[in-house]
């Protein structure tokens, strides 16, 4: 029961940035969360990085003002 509290909160949370942002009408808080869920952390010996980012995830994440250097274009190996 506390985590499907918890997960109702975050749910509401989320559709309130998706509301500020306008854009509740387009996209809808499950479709926003399986397009961020795309952005994978790979560790290479002793550091993680990120793999490449889907095109869409990436727009989403400067749409809804996440900082877009968490989310590069490319991997440095």
């Amino acid at each position: 029961m506390l985590l499907s509290f918890i997960s109702l909160i975050a749910y509401y949370r989320i559709l309130k940035l998706l509301k500020t942002k306008k854009i509740n009408n387009k996209i809808s808080v499950k479709d926003a969360l399986l397009q961020l869920l795309k952005i994978y952390f790979t560790d290479i010996g002793d550091r993680t990085i990120m793999a490449e980012t889907p095109k869409k995830a990436g727009e989403l994440a400067e749409i809804l003002d996440q900082k877009p250097e968490l989310f590069p274009k490319s991997v440095p190996i």
